[in-house]
């Protein structure tokens, strides 16, 4: 942060305000179109072609409008300066710099900072699913084991409209809005280090509770898919709400990428990553490989033990040419 700029710049009630009208948006472009929701006709469902390229353009549009909104809404707080200034320091505090003009600043930057950024965090995350990881090489389906092929596991499901939306879009436009808006604005209303590691995935977590309506319709509107859809909406922001501690502290800690990217780019591609791993599942690891249960047992114990050991080293703000974000 510029040591030079005061805050807070906003108050708490704006920034309450903005936070809420990003969430609402984000969730309620979704539902704009009544046929558009799921259970709205037979042909509605979860992994409908037409339904899933209607909530990419909705959520695109709605991530673009809050960046816009939030960026206006810090700009026209900061102390006049050069017009070009202004907007670098607005998207600087939302996570997201501007890079350099000059090509040979960038490709110093990228050498020196890029490469850490992508390395350190995403094996830092790796780490928590060693258990997952460690099934996957038992099932011989790691790159270069037997049951790996790059065109079915990757090509093709990074390509499918499921694909963009889990593993892309999804992830890109809900680090967006939830980390660098929300943070962004937070950070400008003079909120503690600890309150926008802790406080703000709040709005993340809220923001999946729709899901729970939707597992509603799509089960029949029973007592039973209603039990079942709380249970899971539940379950679901709790997990949302740990990454959002975890992602918000990458955001934080990482700060931002010298004359590259903004630091989105760190909890965006953890984002990535764990929607591919998924879950971990060790009950069904266990019944798959049975005579490994100790050994699965052990890898998921030592990937947790990893990652707290390696969390404070792999995320050092030094390792990426410091953090602006985290020396508030």
């Amino acid at each position: 942060m510029d040591r030079s700029l005061s805050l807070p710049l906003l108050s708490t009630g704006n920034a309450i305000f903005t936070c809420s009208a990003a969430t609402l948006s984000y969730v309620g472009s979704i539902y704009l179109f009544s046929a558009h929701r799921i259970g709205s006709h037979p042909a509605a469902q979860y992994d409908n072609e037409k339904l899933i390229r209607h909530r990419l353009r909705m959520v695109s549009f709605s991530t673009l409008t809050s960046l816009v909104g939030c960026a206006a809404t810090i700009w026209s707080k900061l102390p006049a300066l050069n017009g070009t200034l202004t907007l670098r320091r607005s998207l600087r505090l939302l996570g997201i710099p501007l890079p350099e003009a000059n090509l040979e600043a960038i490709v110093n930057g990228a050498r020196e900072h890029l490469a850490p950024a992508v390395a350190f965090p995403l094996g830092l995350t790796a780490l928590i699913y060693c258990g997952p990881l460690y099934c996957c090489f038992l099932d011989q389906s790691l790159p270069f084991q037997r049951q790996f092929s790059f065109k079915r596991d990757v090509l093709f499901r990074f390509s499918q409209l499921q694909g963009l939306r889990t593993f892309v879009v999804g992830p890109l436009t809900e680090e967006l809005v939830f980390r660098s808006c929300i943070i962004g604005v937070s950070l400008c209303s003079g909120f503690s280090r600890m309150s926008l590691i802790f406080l703000t995935p709040a709005y993340f977590s809220i923001a999946h509770f729709h899901h729970a309506w939707e597992n509603y319709v799509g089960e029949g509107k029973t007592r039973k898919a209603l039990k079942r859809s709380v249970q899971r909406a539940i379950f679901q922001m709790l997990y949302t709400a740990i990454f959002g501690w975890y992602a918000n502290t990458l955001l934080l800690r990482t700060g931002e990428v010298p004359r590259i990217a903004g630091n989105v780019i760190v909890p965006f591609l953890s984002h990535v990553f764990c929607n591919v791993m998924g879950l971990p599942d060790l009950f069904h690891a266990e019944e798959t490989h049975p005579q490994r249960k100790l050994s699965i047992r052990m890898a998921h114990l030592a990937g947790i033990a990893a990652f707290v050991g390696f969390f404070g080293r792999l995320t050092r703000p030094t390792l990426f040419g410091g953090s602006a974000l985290w020396q508030q």
